[in-house]
């Protein structure tokens, strides 16, 4: 199995959806592990890596490593199995823009809006919810433990064996 790794933010100063459907697109077996350790980021950046996964002809599996924070728990999601590492964390969260000044852009308050209810809709499939449950879920800010996230149906495996996720 070939093995990507995110182990940086989403977008910004870390990986790009570009980069990251370079090396999809390089995958040479019919298996990829999508091995996770991300704080995060763009909104846009992770929804483009969330939908080349989706798309990808063989099977999917995401390895949580240490942290899926905000977008990097949507691209877990677009995976076909997550595995989870016993003292990893998920967390499902909002998106926030934030101005000039540090502090979130109340003139973006729709924008904010329409993100979160597409957002919404991703988080809620696994553990099957609604979607104001999963909104309420993201404004919370959830910290998932790996045996909270398996119990709440977003993962599938937890693992403790470093070799099942060793990244390349």
């Amino acid at each position: 199995m070939d093995k990507i790794c995110i182990y940086e933010e989403i977008g910004g100063s870390g990986i790009a959806a570009k980069q990251f459907v370079i090396k999809l697109n390089a995958v040479k077996t019919d298996e990829v592990g999508i091995c996770i350790n991300s704080p995060g980021g763009d909104m846009f950046e992770g929804m483009a890596i969330h939908n080349a996964i989706k798309h990808f002809k063989g099977k999917t599996i995401a390895y949580i490593d240490g942290l899926a924070y905000g977008m990097a728990s949507i691209i877990a999601l677009a995976c076909d199995e997550i595995h989870m590492s016993e003292n990893a964390f998920l967390c499902i969260s909002e998106v926030r823009i934030f101005g000039p000044n540090g502090k979130i852009d109340e003139s973006k308050i729709e924008e904010i809006k329409k993100s979160n209810s597409v957002l919404a809709e991703i988080y809620m499939v696994r553990p099957k919810k609604t979607k104001k449950e999963m909104l309420k879920v993201m404004e919370q800010e959830t910290w998932l433990t790996a045996k909270e996230a398996k119990k709440n149906g977003f993962v599938d495996f937890i693992f403790e064996d470093v070799k099942e996720c060793v990244a390349k």
